[in-house]
């Protein structure tokens, strides 16, 4: 009978003496099976962990960054229009004053318009590079998941993860699909940041989304 015991005990304890990983893999694959459309077709391929040091990868710097990318953008665009604009300018200069009045005027609005969503894009640029220069130190860990599953129509694709835990390593607390432009946009800007480069014009100019790369 004492065996018998023995032997029960072994059995019901044994489930529950995972390691580190094997509880690092199941909350990966619970958390990600949730957000699928067909979670039993889920194949994990690949969980890489490591710790986090840096202040810069939150919900609200991939905004900010997608913010100050769209700004720079429409400050681009606002660009091609004073061009446009001055050539007109110039074209009637000496010869219809009021055209020329009218051109000059809708120069120097739109450059005002220009110098202001760049001043806006340029501050919360510093507050990115502010992020990422800040103290570093152990602030959880950054787990990558890439995995296989069927979307709504039945085909397998193929998916790839950042989760964010606590540092406990018991909780995920934020999530991020690194397909989503605003998610890629981040990255490359962080990127630039990280080598030295502060040039925000070139930076937004070599942003290079999902269907680009």
């Amino acid at each position: 009978m004492k065996k018998l015991l023995l032997i029960l005990s072994v059995v019901f304890i044994m489930p529950s003496c995972k390691t580190e990983e094997d509880k690092l893999n199941d909350m990966v694959a619970n958390t990600t099976m949730a957000s699928l459309y067909i979670p039993e077709s889920y194949d994990p391929i690949s969980t890489k962990c490591d710790t986090l040091a840096r202040n810069i990868l939150t919900e609200a710097n991939i905004k900010k960054s997608a913010k100050i990318i769209s700004l720079m953008r429409e400050a681009e665009s606002l660009q091609s229009r004073i061009d446009s604009d001055i050539e007109s300018r110039e074209y009637w200069r000496g010869k219809y004053g009021d055209f020329y009045n009218d051109y000059s005027k809708k120069v120097q609005r739109n450059e005002e318009k220009r110098n202001e969503l760049k001043t806006k894009a340029n501050k919360l640029f510093s507050e990115l590079i502010e992020d990422y220069n800040s103290k570093c130190e152990f602030r959880g860990f950054v787990v990558e998941h890439k995995f296989r599953a069927k979307n709504n129509f039945g085909n397998i694709v193929f998916g790839d993860v950042i989760y964010i835990l606590n540092k406990d390593k018991t909780e995920i607390i934020a999530a991020y699909d690194t397909s989503d432009d605003d998610f890629i946009g981040f990255v490359q800007m962080a990127r630039a940041i990280g080598s030295g480069d502060y040039n925000l014009d070139d930076i937004c100019n070599n942003i290079k989304y999902r269907y680009e790369l």
